[in-house]
């Protein structure tokens, strides 16, 4: 399997920074010339903890439906966000450090 891991420290206030990574509306702008839609769970506005959503996407030239889940969150501190169906792993971190914020992602693919 192949596993990509990403660490981004963003320098910029951390309730806005906190919302918009779990912000489902932005996500879909962000991805409107890949058409990623969110079709089941919770489908708009800022997914919350225990919160699933399931998105259609096209990724690597394949459809695919792909199944995410909050399973921690402490509003504006952290939030922990698995895959729970799809073809990729993956875990994404966001947590306070030295007055910024850090978003970890790890991501496997296992096609």
């Amino acid at each position: 399997m192949t596993t990509i891991y990403l660490e981004t420290l963003i320098k910029a206030d951390i309730h806005k920074v906190f919302d918009l990574a779990r912000d489902i509306d932005l996500h879909q702008k962000s991805t409107e010339k890949t058409n990623e839609k969110a079709i089941a769970g919770r489908t708009s506005g800022l997914i919350e903890e225990n919160e699933t959503v399931t998105w259609r996407a096209r990724h690597l030239g394949i459809d695919q439906t792909l199944t995410t889940k909050i399973i921690s969150m402490q509003k504006n501190v952290q939030f922990t966000d698995i895959m729970l169906k799809g073809a990729f792993t993956l875990m994404i971190s966001v947590k306070p450090l030295n007055g910024s914020l850090t978003m970890r992602i790890y991501q496997g693919l296992s096609m």
